[in-house]
């Protein structure tokens, strides 16, 4: 994803360290560690060498405070497979849009040379790959 990585990956722990003033878990901290999750759900079915996720966790690095999540809780829900779909498909979309030039360089006939998309087209193989339905 071009630098949506969690902070740790031990075992088949997810750990995201938050170092704030509270130690309150907020939604979009979960929905971070989902987002996480699905990523490397993907990776893994892409053929990356990563351990099957089992907790998704966040490390409160100021209170020595540990939240733990199954990730099977996630897996399991019947709305994953769709969450999972969406994700990858607006990741793919913000990705192609991310890659296109700016409308300046586009009429000047060029395009800057800060201009880059090389990891694009992983991401977008990889959502284009979640719609299809499964071979067999």
């Amino acid at each position: 994803m071009g630098g949506a990585d969690a902070d740790l990956l031990v075992g088949g722990r997810l750990i995201d360290l938050k170092v704030s003033v509270r130690d309150d878990v907020e939604r979009p901290m979960v929905r971070q560690l989902v987002a996480y999750l699905i990523l490397a759900e993907r990776a893994r079915r892409e053929g990356q060498h990563l351990p099957q996720i089992t907790s998704l966790e966040l490390y409160f690095a100021r209170h020595a405070h540990l939240w733990t999540l199954s990730a099977d809780m996630i897996l399991a829900h019947p709305e994953y497979p769709d969450v999972e779909r969406r994700l990858l498909d607006l990741a793919a979309q913000v990705t192609r849009r991310a890659c296109m030039p700016p409308p300046t360089a586009a009429a000047r006939g060029g395009v800057p040379s800060v201009f880059t998309c090389s990891t694009a087209a992983p991401l977008i193989a990889s959502a284009s790959a979640a719609r299809r339905p499964p071979a067999g």
